[in-house]
């Protein structure tokens, strides 16, 4: 039986994505004023390129690695290359109650060592040595009390073997506050986009 994030009021989505999940962390808004296919449609066009702080951070783990590194370096990122974002992410499954992202690579890497996933079929086939895998899922459903939903994101990720599992321990242990910051400000602003719709609150 493969491990799974920690219980809740109902299973995580995405996790069945992956084979085992070595690494995870999960966020939630309880009882948001909008319909769960509203939520999840805000997520589906959020862009993160329009929220300062989120831009600011995410260029800032680039920086070394745009700027620091020598020209010609392996692990330089070239200066077209966009800004690390959901739009490397590739879509493993949409629907009204959620929508799941998948993405491949090393991320502990200056350059977050990126494999290019056609679709959700090469992301359940990718299984390449020393790399890992990882999901970030968000669901959405009627909140308990009736008023308004639950909106929850999961990031979850599988390294391909232990060589994977002992470079990405440190990486995940230095980035882990930033990226529940920055998934909680996602929550924030999803909700934000959300607020006008007020059906079925």
């Amino acid at each position: 039986m493969r491990p799974r994030p920690e219980a809740g009021p109902a299973d995580p989505p995405g996790m069945d994505w992956l084979p085992a999940v070595h690494f995870h962390e999960r966020h939630g808004r309880r009882g948001v004023p909008c319909t769960p296919e509203a939520l999840i449609a805000a997520v589906r066009g959020f862009d993160d390129r329009s929220d300062p702080l989120l831009n600011g951070l995410l260029w800032l783990r680039e920086w070394p690695a745009r700027h620091l590194l020598p020209a010609g370096a392996r692990r330089r990122i070239p200066a077209e290359r966009p800004r690390f974002g959901l739009a490397q992410f590739v879509v493993l499954e949409s629907t009204p109650a959620r929508i799941v992202y998948g993405l491949a690579g090393r991320f502990w890497q200056a350059d977050f060592g990126l494999v290019p996933l056609a679709d959700g079929q090469a992301f359940r086939r990718f299984g390449e040595p020393g790399a890992a895998k990882l999901v970030l899922a968000f669901g959405a459903r009627a909140a308990a009390s009736g008023r308004g939903s639950d909106l929850e994101t999961v990031t979850a990720v599988h390294c391909c073997d232990a060589a994977a599992r002992r470079r990405f321990l440190p990486y995940w242990l230095l980035v882990r506050p930033f990226s529940g910051w920055i998934r909680r400000r996602l929550l924030s602003r999803i909700q934000a986009a959300c607020a006008p719709d007020r059906q079925g609150a």
